[in-house]
């Protein structure tokens, strides 16, 4: 792979988390496994090709990308190469690489490495894709690969998943969870705004035209979704299924090793809640919001309640419920109260409450 012309080329993208004593040669091998495995989805292949062939045959355009590919490719290439750096095979067997005047990193100095190493790079990735989606005019085989891809949730970025949550969130781990993200807007937004409506939605904020109401209405969806799907995380991510056992993983304090143990629910029950109820507070802020500001969303309303949607999930008055249903002002899922899965605020209808996930 191409992408560095010599060492201290590839080093100048890590600084010290690469020594000069080793070799672009040895590297190789690696650079490709992170280009291939961890770049490519996001850059798509057609792309990373192109870019890691020869440099003087490139447009302008994709000259200026290089560099934005370079920085994750680097990281993660010493992620992979960690992995295998220092074992050495010999006729006699497996063996650890030392030499006179420098000794074997203790098992907790590895970890830290390969993580900080993952960490920057998959940050890398969410850099370089914020540059690509910037100027995509530029890079039609990444629009034809990637971009529809990259744009599937409102949540797109790491950086949008720490500003509704923590800034502990690294990309690595938006990458594990963006399959919950795409469940959460499927299950939860589809069942809940009008489809014209949320396609029109995802329309315009994708392509840099919404309205100020507009980008009020994908903040609040976007506080929703981050907790529905950590909601979600705890059910499913945490643990890992192994033979006929369900374990979950804890990061001991020995060297940084990992150990695995029966999964117990306490032990999420109340984050698991906690997000849930979040989610749908936030949720109900949405629908208030719209609802509170008809004129400005007039897809998300039939004709009669003097909207533009013909279709038959538009909200509509004629089908609200009012008799005893405290929970409900539109026929969408979820209590409009913002309560989860116990309503608490007097409501006794809870057959109108609609499970989407």
């Amino acid at each position: 792979m191409a992408l560095f012309s010599s060492f201290p080329h590839f080093k100048a993208h890590i600084s010290g988390a690469a020594n000069v004593s080793l070799e672009l040669e040895s590297l190789q091998r690696s650079i490709r496994s992170a280009g291939e495995l961890h770049v490519a989805p996001w850059l798509g292949l057609t792309l990373l090709e192109k870019l890691s062939g020869d440099y003087n045959a490139l447009i302008a355009e994709e000259k200026l990308l290089v560099p934005h590919v370079q920085r994750p490719v680097a990281a993660l290439a010493m992620y992979e190469y960690s992995h295998i750096g220092g074992i050495q095979f010999s006729e006699s067997g497996m063996h650890r690489a030392t030499g006179e005047n420098l000794q074997s990193a203790f098992k907790y100095q590895e970890t830290e490495y390969r993580l900080k190493m993952r960490e920057e790079g998959y940050e890398g990735i969410d850099a370089m894709l914020k540059y690509l989606q910037k100027n995509f005019s530029d890079f039609p085989d990444w629009v034809a690969e990637v971009q529809e891809n990259h744009n599937a949730t409102f949540v797109r970025y790491a950086s949008d998943f720490r500003m509704h949550y923590s800034s502990m969130m690294s990309r690595f781990t938006y990458d594990c969870l963006r399959p919950l993200l795409l469940d959460v807007e499927t299950f939860a937004l589809e069942s809940t705004l009008p489809l014209q409506f949320l396609s029109h939605l995802r329309t315009a904020y994708f392509g840099g035209s919404a309205t100020t109401f507009e980008k009020k209405a994908v903040f609040l969806a976007q506080r929703a979704v981050v907790h529905f799907t950590l909601t979600e995380a705890l059910e499913r991510n945490q643990c890992e299924v192994r033979g006929n056992s369900v374990i979950f993983l804890e990061m001991g304090s020995d060297q940084s090793s990992i150990a695995r143990k029966p999964a117990l629910d306490n032990m999420t029950s109340l984050k698991r809640k906690h997000h849930d109820i979040t989610a749908n507070r936030h949720l109900k802020k949405l629908k208030d919001y719209i609802n509170e500001n008809a004129a400005e969303f007039p897809l998300a309303f039939c004709e009669a309640d003097g909207g533009t949607n013909t279709d038959s999930d538009a909200w509509c008055s004629s089908t609200e419920t009012t008799d005893d249903d405290c929970c409900s002002t539109r026929p969408v899922a979820y209590f409009d109260c913002g309560c989860s899965t116990n309503c608490t605020c007097g409501c006794t209808t809870a057959s109108k409450k609609i499970l989407v996930l």
